[in-house]
């Protein structure tokens, strides 16, 4: 094997971090000189969140009876709408303003920690901070750009825990990850669990302080699984999976097949009806009988005071219930349909982040520059399929379809190799495996039981591949470097 150079300290300068600072704020300002604007309106009107008016009445209790989402987010809208009433836009634009300069100067020092040369390092995260779907994200009221941001930086947190030995990186690094798994109910305590257990494999040297930190994170997390057990019965951060795997199974199904299921009583009344609809509706349509009261208004209103459906009404469990106990026998019985709407949630995927349906308003404002990230970086050669076919090949993109792919492989390789060598560089290994694992994960699971918006979810992705790519172009394709001390 080639020779590898030795890694050395890693020293920030704070011209870099100026530099980047300045280009930060200087592409906001021309981005809003575009007209790109804050976008508020996920606040009233989707269904994750908690009805606003509840939010400032009644935070504590709503948060606490919330089975459609984990809490975090949640509670972090509820705490800006009841203390800074009036001006919950301009605290809600600083705030992921600041995850963003956060989010970009984290990418950098990452790479930068990896051994990637201060101008590669540069260069690629220049790239990613100016790009459209950064600016667009950053300006959704959404979970997917604190998501990112937590992501990326509990990677740094990670490896200066690896390389310095510091516990407050440690209790860090867990917190982030307890902070991901309490926004969003894909980064499961599975998940939690199994990177708790792969650092304690590999750092045996500090396996009690690993032990306990990791512990009390997972126990916490454990709270919130055993209080929607206990009070839901249904051990989960989100009560939305059967409504999610319907519409990858039952849905797809011919609208006379499945009446002829119902007939057959192999499938409910709730198989001609689009999940995640009023609850008049499965009313009317399927004479679905409601729960009585409880006396909770989060768990009892039907509707928010914004006019949209509360999907977090008690009935939703009962309704997501029937919906998966439907979807697990169409799965059985046709597995193609699952397979079909898995390949077309693959392909949304695939479509660059910034032609999620919700960012349109945004997106038009500044269709030039996105057109050329999308066409240069991405390899999306049919612009307008984004909207009129979902399912066109050449609308995904192909560049970036293909630079995933290949870091998936390349990341697996550079891992092995290093790790069988006889002296190993633990931090960059395990950092490194660290992403490529929540690259793998993310792809996966986001893929497996969600379609529609899988674009967005590959967005929080973004980060970690641009720092597996200057990985791979910094090694040129070779293992990360070994510990020559």
């Amino acid at each position: 094997m080639p020779e590898l150079p030795t890694p050395v300290e890693n020293t920030f300068g704070y011209r870099p971090l100026l530099f980047l600072a300045v280009i930060f704020v200087v592409s906001r300002i021309v981005y809003f000189a575009l007209g790109v604007r804050f976008d508020m309106e996920p606040l009233g009107s989707f269904w994750q969140y908690i009805d606003p008016a509840l939010l400032k009445s009644s935070l504590l209790q709503s948060v606490y009876y919330q089975h459609s989402q984990p809490p975090l987010f949640n509670l972090f809208l509820g705490i800006v709408v009841k203390l800074f009433p009036g001006h919950e836009a301009v605290v809600f634009q600083v705030v992921f303003a600041v995850l963003g300069l956060v989010l970009n100067l984290s990418l950098y020092a990452l790479l930068t920690r990896l051994n990637v040369s201060n101008r590669l390092a540069l260069i690629l995260t220049v790239v990613f901070m100016v790009s459209p779907a950064s600016i667009l994200y950053e300006n959704f009221l959404f979970y997917t750009y604190p998501i990112t941001a937590l992501l990326c930086v509990s990677a740094v947190m990670l490896h200066r825990y690896l390389q310095e030995h510091r516990v407050s990186d440690l209790i860090l690094f867990f917190t982030m990850l307890l902070m991901l798994a309490l926004t969003r109910s894909f980064f499961h305590i599975l998940w939690l669990v199994v990177l708790w257990g792969a650092l304690l494999y590999f750092r045996r040297a500090d396996r009690k302080r690993v032990f306990l930190t990791g512990g009390v994170i997972i126990l916490l997390c454990f709270s919130v699984y055993a209080k929607n057990a206990y009070v839901f019965g249904g051990f989960s951060t989100s009560s939305w999976f059967g409504m999610n795997i319907a519409r990858m199974t039952t849905w797809r199904m011919g609208l006379e097949e499945r009446y002829r299921l119902m007939r057959l009583r192999k499938l409910s009344p709730l198989a001609v009806i689009k999940p995640f609809r009023k609850l008049e509706t499965y009313q009317e349509l399927a004479q679905f009988p409601l729960a009585p009261p409880t006396g909770i208004e989060v768990l009892d209103q039907p509707m928010k005071s914004t006019g949209v459906p509360n999907l977090n009404n008690f009935n939703y469990i009962r309704l997501s219930r029937q919906y998966a106990s439907d979807a697990w026998y169409v799965l059985k019985k046709s597995p193609g349909l699952y397979l079909a709407s898995l390949a077309e949630s693959l392909h949304t995927y695939w479509l660059p982040s910034s032609s999620y349906s919700f960012l349109t308003e945004n997106r038009s404002r500044i269709h030039y520059p996105d057109r050329a990230y999308n066409l240069i970086l991405f390899g999306q050669f049919d612009y307008e399929d984004t909207i009129t076919d979902q399912r066109a090949f050449f609308s995904t993109g192909l560049f970036i379809l293909a630079g995933y792919l290949a870091v998936l492989v390349v990341g697996f390789r550079l891992i092995r190799r290093s790790l069988s060598r006889r002296k190993v560089d633990y931090p960059a290994v395990l950092t490194l495996a660290f992403l490529w694992f929540n690259l793998l994960y993310i792809t996966l699971v986001g893929n497996a039981f969600e379609l529609g918006e899988n674009n967005r979810f590959r967005f929080i992705t973004e980060p970690v591949f641009v720092v597996l790519l200057g990985m791979a172009i910094k090694n040129k394709f070779r293992s990360v470097y070994t510990d020559q001390s």
